[in-house]
């Protein structure tokens, strides 16, 4: 079985690249982990390659860990339609975003990442899903 990045060529190593960028505020931790966990889990890439968010989509990301989903489709939209992976859809352009996640260093983390406004508000909480989520 071959990594999607290999399906995907320079176009998706390019995507993981801007991606992890966002984690250097955080710690070199959070560059390394965003590196290795979108480049081997196909989840993130399955999502933009077959269209699953649509635009308008309101995120809830429960469990958001250090904010990967969010800092992904930051990337994606800041990709120039030439370096977008052949055969992709356009990235989608979700209404918002909202992270849960339990853990303080993941949360603080993922703000760091997300800290630059994007083209749509992204937010994350730290708090135990099971009370966030009735807030």
């Amino acid at each position: 079985m071959t990594r999607w990045t290999d399906a995907a060529g320079q176009a998706g190593e390019a995507l993981i690249a801007r991606a992890s960028a966002r984690y250097r505020a955080a710690d070199p931790f959070a560059v390394h982990f965003a590196r290795f966990k979108l480049r081997n889990d196909p989840v993130f890439a399955i999502a933009l390659a077959q269209g699953l968010i649509p635009d308008g989509a309101r995120i809830l990301d429960i469990g958001c860990g250090q904010g990967l989903l969010a800092s992904w489709l930051l990337a994606a939209q800041q990709c120039h339609p030439d370096s977008w992976p052949p055969g992709w859809p356009a990235p989608p352009v979700p209404r918002s975003y909202l992270g849960i996640e339990l853990t303080p260093a993941d949360a603080n983390r993922a703000r760091a990442a997300l800290a630059e406004p994007g083209p749509w508000p992204a937010e994350i909480r730290q708090a135990d899903a099971r009370a966030a989520v009735a807030e």
